[in-house]
């Protein structure tokens, strides 16, 4: 996209980039180096406050003038231009959009204040689920990102990586809590660790001990082509053999994956979304704590400066409000929550019917957008548009109908009380910004039955089927099976873990 900016600030927590057109930073309003501030909008939008607004250069006469006009000066690329927030066609030679604070719109036609705006540059969201890079430090290992994948990903200590956190224990790795084996010289200690990782590259091969471990440790330990234990030419202690028991007792303990990542989802699964008003929320939505295999796909939460939000279909919306118990979520469209009646930033609002349906109380109603004259004013629900705005006029229909000559419309619900309403348009930009309610289509039979047997509800993404994360690294279509009762008064295991023969 071409364009350099000065990073002004970056706030982590918000994952908000504050940035400034390195041009326009050093004034040069008149003669910008670069094109249109773009980028891509599924890795970046503007955050709240800020929104992008047009410059337009070299104009005609007849906009000479109007507010926001500017002159330029004789060694400027351009010699005049004008700005604008909303997307039009003023006969002008060029124009580029660029992004600025909202409060500055009101004082668009004072120059300074607008190389002030420009410099101080704008807010730009970074759209990144951390939640993978959260889990990954806490598990000691460091964040990163799979270059071939094109993936996010969790580098570990013992070498491997990828989409989970770290899976060995990191006190096992770096030899600083062996007490489970019974080792207390240093001695020990170090064939403990070569034995832990060395077998663990043996026991799974997507386990690979690639790092310092291994050309250090575990490669020294087995022998890269035979299966036997190689003591690098010093004597063993005479500690060993009781090592050795203790360290076969200890592999039945470790849990590799796939098993280990089960017992991440059963933990991160019960995580609750927490988000301004919305609190509390679980199964079957996910996002913000809670993994993608918590919750389907569709029902993908997100936090932005304490609003919910949730994306249908390519179109944004705003979480009002969720219970769980009728399965309803209570939504309105971003835009016309910022009342953009007249400059919709999306399409139809549609969804997926074997996903949502709209809920008791609510239906759709049509937005028909550039009328022709004979409609303007004869038709009950008509309204005009600002001289700004994207659209000129339009009207409000609840019957479906045809386009009635007019150059677009849009589709979108509402309350039905507000039905008896259309004409008052107030009440409707009211209407619009209450937006409506859409029941959900989950079957949640299998999760009361998952959580009353100690489970965590989530998503299979590869069987596409609801599941169930049980304690101890299991899942299915089917409640967690009762803890299995203590076995060590068992034959043969004595209380103190001892193997008799």
């Amino acid at each position: 996209m071409g364009v350099k900016y000065r990073v002004l600030d970056i706030d982590q927590n918000t994952q908000i980039l504050h940035i400034t057109r390195d041009d326009f930073f050093n004034d040069l309003l008149c003669s910008p180096t670069y094109l249109n501030t773009t980028f891509d909008s599924d890795q970046f939008e503007y955050a709240p406050d800020f929104e992008g607004v047009t410059l337009y250069y070299d104009c005609p006469p007849a906009v000479h003038g109007m507010a926001g006009y500017f002159n330029c000066t004789h060694q400027s690329t351009h010699k005049n231009g004008i700005i604008g927030n909303e997307p039009q066609t003023m006969g002008c030679n060029s124009s580029l959009r660029v992004g600025m604070r909202r409060s500055y719109f009101g004082v668009i036609w004072d120059l300074p204040k607008l190389a002030e705006a420009l410099k101080e540059g704008f807010g730009l969201k970074y759209k990144v689920d951390t939640w993978l890079c959260s889990n990954c430090t806490k598990s000691g290992g460091a964040c990163g990102y799979d270059i071939s994948s094109k993936q996010p990903t969790c580098y570990c200590a013992d070498g491997s990586s990828g989409q989970r956190p770290c899976p060995l224990r990191k006190d096992v790795e770096l030899g600083t809590d062996l007490g489970l084996l019974g080792v207390t010289t240093e001695e020990g200690k170090e064939i403990a660790v070569k034995m832990v990782l060395g077998m663990a590259n043996k026991v799974e091969g997507r386990f690979n001990v690639r790092s310092r471990f291994s050309s250090e440790k575990s490669t020294s330990f087995f022998h890269p082509n035979h299966n036997y234990v190689k003591m690098n030419s010093r004597p063993p202690s005479s500690s060993f053999p009781l090592l050795l028991l203790s360290f076969c007792l200890l592999l039945v303990t470790i849990k590799f994956p796939p098993c280990w990542s089960l017992e991440y989802w059963f933990r991160d699964c019960r995580n609750r979304f927490d988000c301004g008003n919305i609190t509390g929320v679980d199964y079957p939505f996910w996002g913000v704590g809670r993994p993608e295999d918590c919750g389907y796909p569709h029902l993908h939460l997100q936090c932005n400066e304490s609003q919910s939000m949730i994306e249908i279909m390519d179109v944004k919306y705003e979480v009002l409000g969720i219970d769980q118990n009728t399965q309803v979520l209570q939504i309105t469209r971003d835009d016309f929550s910022n009342n953009l009646l007249c400059s919709p930033k999306y399409p139809n609002t549609t969804f997926d019917l074997n996903q949502f349906e709209y809920a008791p109380d609510f239906a759709e109603i049509t937005m028909y957008y550039d009328c022709p004259p004979a409609l303007q004013g004869n038709m009950t629900g008509h309204f005009n548009c600002a001289e700004k705005s994207t659209y000129k006029n339009g009207f409000i229909g609840i019957e479906p109908q045809n386009n009635m000559g007019c150059n677009s419309s849009l589709k979108v619900g509402i309350r039905r009380s507000y039905f008896g309403d259309i004409g008052d348009l107030p009440k409707m930009r009211e209407a619009l910004i209450d937006g409506f309610g859409l029941k959900y289509k989950v079957d949640t039979g299998l999760c009361s039955n998952c959580t009353k047997s100690g489970g965590a509800c989530g998503y299979d993404l590869d069987s596409r089927q609801p599941t169930c994360y049980c304690e101890g690294g299991s899942s299915g279509q089917g409640p967690c099976s009762p803890p299995s009762p203590p076995t060590a008064q068992k034959k043969g295991i004595n209380p103190a873990g001892l193997v008799s023969f």
